[in-house]
């Protein structure tokens, strides 16, 4: 589909200011952060094989093979046009919405005649193809608002370089050459010991071995995120995690071969949190960074009583716990302040969000409310903090002020 001029300045208008991830948390109960999931509204899957790129704005069914931005979602579920759906994103008109959404049956993934490399082999060339070049990957680290002083060589160690690479997978009978190229900053991602995280310092980064890349593709300047439209008017995501890495970080290092004793740890969910995290608690050239990479990492599973979240007393989770382990030194949870609050599912018969499950006080009943973004982040805080001290370790979360992350608070010096 062509779109007019007009049409596509009003797609990136409402792209910049629309949350994909609210829009769709409408309507499907989301887990996660930039990379949600859930169970698809469509072909009503009872696994959450409904992916939400909150970066790239678009979502997928990995089920059904729905696949469409903020627009389509509300065109498929409300059985509207494409300019009636772009009209109420637009006026912020979708809470008197309805209608039943268009059933699609589950189906296998159409077979294609020619097969397309594996994202993980996206990873891979794209990790060898790099170069070590601290001064352009702090070009945009610095742009983003990460203070210089936290940037230096040692701690940019598992950072690489591509002054131009492919930013989607190429057909198994082309080469690399063939798909759309942009500059990028590829992140080794390490994932947990052979031995598992218990009791036991991190010696050096061979305790954590490859197990895929964070990559984030450029502008031509490098100063900011890539930005580029397909044919229908969408955008490549301009960040992806390539392999296995859902139980993996990336390491931050300190100018000690390893992870001393005595050194500070700072936690938190992204590599810009991260460094912006570090420069604002002063941390020094021996403290070390580590880039959970996703909520899940960072705090854990969210606990359940009786299906109920309990504010009064969380405690982590036994079945999905956060990346954790012993370090005998200060870890600081870094939490960013501005979480999307939680509205709980659809009432179809409404079209309004019924609440989060909560439990506020011990021994009380289970109210559905919104659970807001102070909420979302204390909870974060207090799992965190927990986990860590479970195994030994003197933990403590610090955020920047409400409605912030690391990155907003690192730029205005606060």
């Amino acid at each position: 589909m062509s779109l007019s001029p007009s049409f596509a300045d009003r797609i990136a208008q409402l792209r910049a200011r629309v949350d994909i991830a609210a829009v769709i948390g409408a309507v499907v109960k989301l887990r996660g952060g930039k990379k949600a999931r859930g169970q698809c509204p469509f072909h009503g899957s009872k696994s959450d094989s409904f992916a939400v790129d909150v970066d790239g704005w678009r979502a997928k069914c990995w089920g059904c093979g729905w696949s469409g931005d903020a627009i389509k979602f509300v065109q498929d579920q409300y059985s509207l046009s494409f300019a009636e759906a772009l009209a109420r994103l637009e006026g912020g008109q979708t809470a008197d919405l309805t209608a039943a959404p268009r059933r699609r049956e589950k189906q296998a993934a159409p077979r294609r005649e020619v097969e397309m490399v594996p994202s993980i082999e996206l990873g891979r060339y794209l990790w060898k193809r790099g170069v070590v070049d601290p001064d352009a990957v702090r070009i945009y680290l610095i742009a983003r608002g990460v203070p210089a002083a936290v940037l230096t060589d040692r701690r940019l160690t598992d950072f690489r370089y591509v002054g131009l690479g492919p930013i989607v997978p190429w057909r198994m009978d082309r080469g690399p050459d063939s798909v759309p190229q942009a500059p990028a900053i590829v992140a080794l991602v390490r994932g947990l010991p052979a031995s598992g995280l218990g009791p036991g310092p991190v010696h050096d980064l061979d305790d954590w071995s490859p197990v895929g890349v964070h990559v984030t593709w450029l502008s031509p300047d490098l100063r900011g995120k890539m930005v580029r439209a397909r044919r229908d008017g969408s955008t490549y995501p301009a960040r992806k995690m390539l392999g296995p890495v859902g139980a993996g970080g990336v390491w931050l290092p300190g100018d000690d071969f390893g992870l001393p004793a005595g050194a500070g740890l700072f936690v938190g969910e992204g590599n810009e949190t991260v460094l912006s995290g570090m420069g604002l608690c002063g941390a020094g050239t021996h403290d070390w960074g580590l880039a959970a990479l996703s909520l899940g990492n960072l705090q854990g599973g969210e606990p359940r009583i009786r299906g109920a979240i309990p504010l009064f007393d969380p405690r982590p989770s036994v079945d999905r716990p956060p990346l954790c382990f012993a370090h005998r030194g200060r870890v600081t949870g870094l939490i960013d302040a501005d979480m999307a609050p939680l509205r709980g599912p659809i009432d179809r018969a409404t079209g309004r969000h019924v609440g989060e499950k909560l439990i506020e006080k011990k021994g009380g009943p289970i109210v559905q409310r919104e659970m807001t973004s102070g909420e979302r982040s204390e909870l974060c805080g207090t799992l965190f903090v927990r986990a860590w001290r479970a195994l030994g370790s003197d933990a403590r979360a610090v955020r920047p002020p409400m409605g912030m992350d690391f990155n907003d608070a690192a730029r205005e010096g606060r």
